[in-house]
């Protein structure tokens, strides 16, 4: 079953800053799909399994010289 979280970052302003991050998020076993919406502040990351994931998401980010943090996660229907 897909999940979806949503995280806050903090040190993102660009195109560069957002490509960074969700190609290096995509790379990660298990998740799906990773877009930074930089006019929200806000990352929102599908993923399957445990929620350990979103701690790799938040490790990576700051690898990237960013701050990320978890605003809510939740179970998604798959289509």
């Amino acid at each position: 079953m897909k999940k979806k979280a949503r995280l806050s970052i903090k040190g993102s302003y660009c195109g560069a800053c957002t490509y960074a991050i969700e190609h290096a998020g995509r790379k990660l076993p298990g998740v799906s799909d990773v877009f930074v919406d930089i006019a929200k502040k806000e990352i929102t990351v599908q993923y399957e399994g445990d929620g350990k994931i979103l701690n790799e998401i938040i490790k990576m980010v700051d690898k990237l010289g960013h701050e990320a943090c978890l605003i809510d996660q939740n179970v998604i229907e798959t289509t």
